[in-house]
């Protein structure tokens, strides 16, 4: 039924429920499974000038800030793929979270997208809206959100 899974995951306790679903269901289907960490990068705003997003701070920083956040996505993971004897592939982009997933899915002719209900909270969930909803409606695929 499914041959190509894709999870989603920012390493909150959703995404982690989310990857000991995938990971059942890659055990289940004998299907690959992707690991995507999407980092946002923080902005402060848009220059009136030249409409560039102006960051908040150096590249450098980001970089950090982008390989932690990925160490601790990736750490739930391993654990859930680890417990069930699962293979996986991890990987990071940087982008818009729902935007990015979306891509992913359709380059890698992902046949289900597994994610959490829940990941960012407070205004930057506010400012974004919510990614499981987002992708949900506009996946190519069958979308499993967990809670």
């Amino acid at each position: 039924m499914f041959k190509r899974i894709l999870l989603a995951t920012d390493g909150s306790e959703f995404a982690e429920r989310a990857a000991e679903a995938a990971a059942a269901l890659a055990k289940k289907f004998d299907a690959s499974l992707t690991t995507l960490h999407v980092f946002m990068v923080p902005v402060t705003g848009v220059s009136f000038a030249t409409g560039e997003v102006i960051p908040v701070v150096d590249p450098a920083t980001i970089d950090q800030w982008a390989r932690e956040a990925a160490g601790a996505a990736e750490a739930g993971v391993a654990r859930a793929c680890g417990a069930a004897g699962v293979a996986y592939a991890f990987r990071q982009e940087l982008g818009h979270p729902a935007e990015t997933i979306l891509r992913a899915a359709e380059e890698d002719r992902t046949d289900l997208i597994v994610l959490g209900s829940r990941g960012l909270s407070g205004i930057q969930g506010f400012l974004l809206g919510s990614v499981s909803a987002r992708v949900s409606h506009h996946a190519h695929c069958s979308v499993m959100i967990v809670r």
